[in-house]
């Protein structure tokens, strides 16, 4: 066998092989990508509202973090995310109720989003962005 004609095949098996290996981080379900898609949200916006408190929180706790979802997800995605909920905990403001006056509903504002049919739709977009093989580039 000639020596190009070799190298021909064998370029040829791990181009099939990395083709058939590439969507298979995207998630192995729709359903698992979307789930870690909202808990990503969910660590932004209690985060973001705790001003990195949660992080410090997570790390002297030795929690795992959004490692589990960076296993499903795209690095760039979790951090995407994490923006996204980091964006809504800007938005929480102290309750006016006399009880909790002054208090802030972060828990039950970040839960309700990140688990909302807009997240649904966000992550169900990137979902199908990356199941296609799109690449999206952001320019700052």
């Amino acid at each position: 066998m000639q020596k190009g004609y070799r190298h021909s095949i064998i370029i040829l098996l791990l181009t099939s092989l990395f083709s058939c290996t590439t969507n298979k981080h995207i998630g192995s379900t729709e359903e698992q990508y979307v789930l870690a898609f909202k808990k990503a949200v969910l660590y932004g916006c209690i985060n973001g509202a705790t001003d990195g408190e949660f992080q410090k929180f997570l790390i002297e706790n030795n929690d795992m973090g959004t490692a589990i979802e960076t296993a499903v997800l795209y690095h760039a995605v979790v951090l995407e995310a994490q923006e996204v909920g980091v964006n809504l905990a800007k938005n929480i403001e102290a309750s006016t109720y006399s009880d909790y006056q002054g208090r802030k509903p972060i828990f039950s504002n970040c839960i309700s989003f990140a688990f909302s049919k807009k997240v649904d739709s966000l992550a169900l977009a990137r979902y199908k962005e990356l199941k296609k093989g799109e690449m999206r580039y952001i320019y700052e």
